[in-house]
Formats: structure tokens, C-alpha cells, sequence
């Protein structure tokens, strides 16, 4: 399925799939394991959403590997999401799951209104427009900071162990089918490795806080005309009309031209010596949705290097140009994804991950939005 895009940010495709090729042919010195989740889109803000729209740019992002990924295309098609949703439809879609009964809690510390402001989302939102989508999706709680100097060693093994398939999930958890190769390539996203498994993060009872970020500001108003860059294609803007937030089926966007071709250029290297290679897993794992307090951004994949380790993130703040950098040469800016340890010492983060599809039942059981596991 071709995804047209209802939105007006400095979008980003390629972008995986060109670390998927950068890895095998250019192991970096001292790196020994590479994990990768699947195809998404970097959306980046525009700049009438700086400073309060991060949390629905990262969900867009989500939303685009999504849409690309079985069983979750199949489902959000049935849904009527046949185009990225825009931060105007995004906010219909967090009021009407609140009118359906989702996060009561969170619902009244917004006072029930999202449409037309620029108050801040997070977690218990986006888990909330999933569900009400009939998506299994999940908040994990890191509680506070678990090794020396404020740092967060379980977050990291956390994220190693979901792009393994080692997180303990709920009793539900959907095997998925595996993607199509890259058409180049012949590999899908998925873990590069030289070295052993280690065990799943300690797990406790659930406990919710209230999410960060949910503040109320200003009420938005959206420049009139916003175009997407060259080689997204064009779609209308985010602009709600006076006294109405946008609906699904209410906005309309031309088909997407398909971007440039950004893949390495031929010759640019060779295969890296020894055992390290991509084994392509035989399923594709969702980003993460990756929230502390004052932002949010997406992780589509963890670096290590022996001991250490690093988050491949996508951040909203990065504009299309730098990110358009790192896949013309990831070689050069690579750096630009990475957070080491020394990089995520906020007190607090909880993720949100996609696992699979609910039946309607169980979806009017997961109405509570409460964390299903708090690493401590």
C-alpha cells in the first residue's frame, strides 16, 4: 500500500533501510551488535508545532512503520487510515477515544479538549488512539535511573531484549508474518550480531503516574498553506477549518510521488571482515514511542559496542536536511541518531510498543491505560 500523507511536516523516507544496507558493508570500528526495527518515516516538526508537537510527530511515526507492517496495515485499512493522519486529525482521534471510554484519568487533566490547541501529549494519548484502533499497545515505566551517575542500563537492555523478541509482553502476543526483503538487499529489518544474548529487565506490579508533558498552552493556529518537501508529494495542510477539527475522510491529499532514490551510491564500500554480519529476523518489531518529561522521540533500533551500548532515535527537532544527511552518508552522520548512556539521565521514561491486534473484547477490558510493566 502506497501511504499519501494528510500532513504537512519535513517528512523523511529511507531511512532504515539504508542502515540495513550501511551496516553489513561498513562495520564501524568497535561495533558488535546492530538491532533494527522496521521501516519508518522521520517527521520532523513544522515550524508553527515547535515546542508542544513532538508527542504527534512521533506518533506519526509509529503510525508510518504501521502502515507497512501486517497485521497492522490490514487493520488500520479496515479502519479507514488509508493516509498519515495530520496533528488536527490526531487530536479528533485522542477526543474520540476518550468518548469511547479510554483514560478517564488522562482525559480530565487535558479538560477533555485536545482539538485546536497546542497542549502537550504523552504516552497515556498515544496508547489510547491505538487501542481505540484495536492495537495491543503497551506503556512500560522506567522509574527512575538504575546505574551510576543517573543512567538508565535497564532501559537499554530493555530495548535490546524487545528487538530480540525477549520483553515479556502480555498473554496475547501476536507472531507476525514476516516483511517483504528489501527489493536490494534481500534482507529485512531486523539484528545484526556478533555476540550472546542476555537476560529480560526486572519487571513489577503496574503502577501509573500521570504521563509527562500534558500541560495546557495556547490555543494553535496553523499557517494556511504548508506544502510538503520536494519528493514526499503534496497533500493539503494542516489547517482545521473555523469551529471544526479535522475528521477522517475530511481531508484530502494528492497521491505521494515516491521520494528520490537515497540508497548508498554503488562502490561505496566492502563487505566488513570477520563474523559480523545482518541475520535478518523473521519478524519486524515496531518503533518505540520514547517519552520523558518535556519531549518525546521514536527508537527504531539499539547500537552496542561491547558493554556500551546506544538508542538509534528519531527526533522531531532534527529537520528533513540532517536526517536526509545521515542516508546520503550515515558514515559521516550516524552520530546525529545516537544516545548513549551519557545521553538519557532524565529522571523518568516510559515507552509505548505496538503487539499485536485486540478483539473487540479485549479492547473494552484495556480502557484504563495503566503501565504493563515498571522497570525498577
Amino acid at each position: 500500500m502506497r501511504i499519501t500523507v494528510n500532513s504537512s511536516p519535513p517528512a523523511c523516507t529511507g531511512l532504515v533501510p539504508c542502515l540495513e544496507r550501511y551496516y553489513p558493508t561498513h562495520w564501524p570500528r568497535g561495533v558488535t551488535s546492530v538491532s533494527l526495527s522496521g521501516d519508518t518515516w522521520h517527521m520532523g516538526h513544522a515550524h508553527w508545532d515547535i515546542g508542544w508537537g513532538c508527542g504527534y510527530r512521533n506518533m506519526q511515526m509509529l503510525l508510518s512503520s504501521l502502515l507497512q507492517m501486517e497485521p497492522y496495515k490490514t487493520l488500520l485499512t479496515e479502519k479507514g487510515l488509508l493516509e498519515m493522519p495530520s496533528i488536527p486529525w490526531l487530536q479528533q482521534m485522542i477526543e474520540e477515544a476518550w468518548a469511547q471510554g479510554f483514560d478517564a484519568k488522562g482525559r480530565d487533566q487535558l479538560q477533555g479538549k485536545v482539538c485546536k490547541t497546542r497542549k502537550w501529549i504523552g504516552t497515556t494519548e498515544v496508547a489510547s488512539v491505538l487501542r481505540n484502533l484495536n492495537l495491543r499497545a503497551l506503556v512500560v515505566d522506567f522509574v527512575h535511573p538504575t546505574g551510576a551517575g543517573g543512567t538508565h542500563p535497564k532501559l537499554f537492555q530493555w530495548v535490546r531484549d524487545y528487538f530480540r523478541g525477549r520483553v515479556q509482553r502480555s498473554n496475547h502476543t501476536l507472531k507476525q508474518t514476516p516483511s517483504n526483503p528489501h527489493p536490494s538487499t534481500g534482507l529485512v529489518p531486523g539484528h545484526v550480531s556478533s555476540d550472546s544474548d542476555s537476560a529480560a529487565a526486572a519487571v513489577s506490579s503496574p503502577d501509573l503516574s500521570p504521563p509527562p508533558g500534558t500541560e495546557t498552552a495556547a490555543t494553535e493556529t496553523p499557517p494556511p498553506d504548508l506544502c510538503l518537501p520536494p519528493g514526499i508529494g503534496t497533500a493539503a495542510a494542516e489547517t482545521p477549518p473555523p469551529d471544526l477539527c479535522l475528521p477522517p475522510g475530511t481531508e484530502t491529499a494528492a497521491t505521494e510521488t515516491p521520494p528520490p532514490d537515497l540508497s548508498l551510491p554503488p562502490g561505496i564500500g566492502t563487505t566488513a571482515a570477520g563474523d559480523k554480519h545482518l541475520a535478518p529476523e523473521d519478524i519486524d518489531y515496531p518503533p518505540l514511542y520514547f517519552q520523558h518529561e518535556g519531549h518525546s522521540c521514536t527508537i527504531v533500533g539499539l547500537e552496542e559496542r561491547g558493554c556500551e551500548a546506544s538508542l538509534l532515535v528519531l527526533d522531531p527537532l532534527h529537520s528533513r536536511g540532517k536526517v536526509g544527511g545521515v542516508i546520503r552518508n550515515p558514515g559521516v552522520h550516524l552520530g546525529l541518531l545516537l544516545r548513549g548512556a551519557g545521553q538519557v539521565k532524565m529522571k523518568e521514561y516510559e515507552v509505548v510498543l505496538v503487539d499485536g491486534v485486540l478483539s473487540d473484547e479485549e479492547k473494552e477490558e484495556m480502557k484504563i491505560i495503566t503501565p504493563f510493566q515498571r522497570i525498577i
